[in-house]
């Protein structure tokens, strides 16, 4: 008999724990299954032209050649000032969504944004993984964040200007969405912080970090996090409240840790 009550107060003890381990596993989305890494070389040429300075980043490689069948992707940047002088060519490793699966019917909120690449030999476009996201903006977009944002010294990308930053998209239900707008605002030494938005119905999604000098590089997201959560401070701010399980870390060895802040103006 006592061994039958020492049973029943130790499973009473776990139930709690339990549920609890449940409710938190509601917030877990599954990691992604469809993506590829493979070895690529990496160079960027500048082209001087009319509204500026275009920048071409260039991935090629045996193993882009291989799997895609073509000798290299590309994307094009345009900057107002003259980039900085950019390493002739550098090898690394990209993941890419797999274009032979197609993209996954992910309907949890999008965990990473992403670059598009081209080639016109291919009959579609390669999405290279890019930066974290983290922020989650529970309220749909409207001026009247842009009016917010520009009362506390950030300044948005033009509407109809939105490649002023390179256009990234993200994964969300089985489409790749645009990004919505930037907002930017100088931190000194030819550095900004910048973030993306992207509106996906009744949210929005963020991705926050400080710009190097041209030609862009992005790092420090959870500086840049916390810089757009002080924005938001009269409203609802839940630091460290979605678990996007994207944890990693930038080109400087800085650690993105995983979770997404939450906002809303509830």
């Amino acid at each position: 008999m006592k061994k039958l009550c020492i049973i029943l107060c130790l499973l009473l003890l776990l139930i709690p724990t339990m549920a609890a381990a449940k409710e938190h596993k509601i917030c877990q989305y599954s990691p992604e299954t469809d993506h590829m890494l493979l070895a690529a070389n990496k160079e960027a040429q500048i082209v001087k032209c009319a509204g500026g300075y275009e920048v071409t980043t260039v991935l090629k490689g045996a193993e882009i050649e291989r799997l895609l069948g073509v000798p290299e992707l590309y994307h094009t940047e345009t900057f107002q000032s003259m980039p900085i002088k950019i390493e002739d060519q550098i090898a690394t490793t990209i993941e890419i969504l797999d274009p032979k699966r197609g993209l996954k019917n992910s309907t949890g909120m999008p965990r990473w944004s992403y670059e598009a690449y081209f080639h016109p030999l291919l009959p579609f476009t390669v999405y290279v993984k890019a930066d974290p996201i983290n922020l989650v903006f529970e309220m749909p977009y409207s001026y009247r964040i842009t009016s917010l944002f520009t009362r506390n010294g950030w300044r948005p990308s033009s509407p109809w200007n939105i490649f002023e930053a390179n256009v990234n998209y993200v994964l969300y239900k089985g489409r790749m969405v645009p990004q919505k707008i930037n907002y930017f605002r100088n931190r000194g030494y030819g550095q900004r912080y910048h973030l993306r938005v992207w509106s996906i119905g009744r949210y929005m999604v963020g991705q926050a970090h400080i710009d190097t000098r041209i030609p862009h590089k992005a790092y420090l997201f959870e500086t840049a996090e916390s810089k757009v959560a002080y924005v938001f401070r009269r409203y609802v701010v839940r630091r460290n409240s979605v678990w996007l399980n994207n944890i990693c870390r930038d080109f400087r060895g800085y650690r993105c840790n995983g979770w997404a802040t939450c906002i809303s103006y509830k």
